[in-house]
């Protein structure tokens, strides 16, 4: 999965952007998870550990990707999220 790191707020701080994906629960065999629903993620340091900044709305299906762009090309980044998900194929291996 992409992990992103970008001072989203222009505040002299870089944020951490990732994935998180859910799993179905159950497996259908040993090294293979059913995902259903995931969430992007911002995170960022709070003293000495990781905080959730924010996150989108959960998504149906698996995220596969995404990236940070800038959606009305005026050449300054937006801030929007762009993502792409699976609907069909909902296995993920690792």
């Amino acid at each position: 999965q992409r992990i992103l790191v970008t001072d989203l707020d222009k505040n002299g701080i870089d944020e951490i952007v990732v994935v998180s994906n859910q799993a179905a629960g159950g497996r259908l065999f040993n090294k293979t998870r059913v995902f259903n629903h995931g969430v992007i993620e911002c995170l960022t340091w709070k003293r000495n550990e990781m905080i959730t900044k924010w996150k989108t709305r959960e998504f149906k299906d698996y995220i596969s990707d995404y990236t940070i762009g800038d959606l009305d090309n005026d050449q300054s980044d937006d801030n929007s999220i762009i993502h792409g998900y699976i609907r069909w194929a909902r296995v993920g291996f690792f």
